[in-house]
C-alpha cells in the first residue's frame, strides 16, 4: 500500500471512530447518568439527599455529557499525536513489537490523563444538575450542606476564630448557585479544589481503564476460543453477540468495586467523607455493606453490551460515506 493510501485509510479510521464514539456516548449517556445517581445515593446519616429526586427536566439526563465529549476529542488528539512521537523518539530500536508495546503503554496513560480532568467535570455538572432538579421538587427544605463552616470553625478555643479558606467561601457560593454548563463547571471545580481538583479518582480511572481492557479481551478471547466452530474456527452472529454480552458482563463483575468507587472520589463532596481510595473502600464496605461496591451494575451493563453495536454501526456507516465522497470527489 503506498504512503497516500495509507495516509487517507488513516484518516477515515480517525474520523469514523471519533464520531462513532461521539455518538455511543451521547445515545447511551442516560445509562452514565442512572449509573453514577446510583452509586453516590449513600446509606448513611447526613448525605446529600437531593440526589434521590425524583423527576427531572429531560436535560438533567444529559448533564454533563458535553464533558465527555469534549475528553474524546482531546483523547483522540493525543492518541495518534503521542503515538506517533515516541514511536519517532523509539525509531532506533531493532524490535518493533516492544517499540510498540512502549508506544502504546504511554500513549494510554497520557490519555487517561486527558480524560480525568473531563471525568471530574462531568462529575460536577452531574451533581449541580440534581442539586437543581431536587431543590426545583422542594422549593422550601433547607439543604444542610449550604450551611458547612470550615473544618476548624466549629473548635472552642481561646485563639482567634478560624477563617474561612478561599476554597470554603466559593464552595458556599456554589452551593446556594451551582454552576451551569461546561465552563460553569470548569469554573467552579477550579474556585473549590483548585487545579488537584480536575484529577481526582485519577489512580482509580487509569486502574479501571487497564482493568476494562484486560477483562473484555480476556474473556472475550477465551470464550472464542470455547464457543467458536470447531471445523471452520469461527462463530455465527448469535454466538458472537452470546460472547459480547458475557464478556460485558465479565467486565462489569469485576471492575464495578473500582467504577463505584471512582464515582465516590470524584463526587464535588468526596472531601467530605473521604481522605483517600482506601479510606473510600472501607467506608463503604463497613458502613453501607460490601452490595454497594455494584451499585449502579444494571445501568452500567446496558451500556457496555449496546456501545459496541452503535459503535461499529456508525463506525461503518461514517466510513462508507466518507469513502463514497472520495469516490465521487467530493473529498481528496
Amino acid at each position: 500500500m503506498c504512503y497516500g493510501n495509507w495516509e487517507i485509510l488513516i484518516s477515515t479510521q480517525v474520523v469514523a471512530g471519533t464520531v462513532a464514539a461521539l455518538v455511543q456516548t451521547t445515545l447511551l449517556y442516560p445509562f452514565e447518568f442512572f449509573k453514577s445517581v446510583f452509586q453516590l445515593q449513600r446509606n448513611v446519616k447526613d448525605c446529600p439527599k437531593y440526589i434521590q429526586g425524583g423527576s427531572h427536566q429531560f436535560k438533567t439526563y444529559f448533564a454533563g455529557c458535553l464533558s465527555v465529549n469534549v475528553g474524546i476529542l482531546l483523547k483522540t488528539g493525543t492518541r495518534f499525536y503521542v503515538f506517533d512521537k515516541v514511536n519517532e523518539m523509539l525509531e532506533g530500536e531493532n524490535i518493533l513489537g516492544s517499540r510498540v508495546v512502549v508506544a502504546g503503554g504511554i500513549t494510554g496513560f497520557m490519555e487517561s490523563l486527558c480524560i480525568v480532568p473531563f471525568e471530574n467535570v462531568k462529575m460536577l455538572m452531574m451533581e449541580n444538575a440534581l442539586i437543581q432538579s431536587y431543590r426545583r421538587e422542594h422549593p422550601n427544605e433547607k439543604l444542610a450542606l449550604t450551611e458547612i463552616k470550615s473544618k476548624h470553625a466549629h473548635k472552642k478555643t481561646f485563639h482567634k476564630k478560624a477563617n474561612l479558606s478561599q476554597n470554603e467561601i466559593s464552595f458556599l457560593q456554589y452551593e446556594k448557585s451551582p454552576s451551569n454548563g461546561l465552563f460553569g463547571g470548569i469554573r467552579e471545580l477550579y474556585s473549590t479544589k483548585g487545579i488537584r481538583g480536575f484529577y481526582q479518582g485519577c489512580g482509580l480511572t487509569i486502574f479501571r481503564q487497564v482493568g476494562n481492557s484486560v477483562t473484555l479481551f480476556t474473556s472475550f478471547t477465551i470464550l472464542s476460543q470455547l464457543l467458536s466452530n470447531q471445523n471452520t474456527g469461527r462463530m455465527d452472529s448469535y454466538t458472537t453477540v452470546a460472547v459480547s454480552l458475557l464478556s460485558a458482563s465479565s467486565v462489569v463483575a469485576i471492575t464495578q468495586p473500582i467504577d463505584v468507587m471512582k464515582t465516590r472520589m470524584q463526587s464535588k463532596y468526596a472531601w467530605k467523607y473521604y481522605t483517600n481510595s482506601l479510606n473510600c473502600a472501607y467506608r463503604l464496605a463497613v458502613e453501607e455493606g460490601i452490595g454497594k461496591f455494584w451499585k449502579g451494575w444494571a445501568p452500567r451493563l446496558m451500556k457496555i453490551g449496546l456501545s459496541s453495536t452503535v459503535s461499529i454501526s456508525m463506525y461503518t456507516y461514517v466510513s462508507n460515506v466518507l469513502n463514497t465522497m472520495r469516490h465521487d470527489g467530493v473529498l481528496k
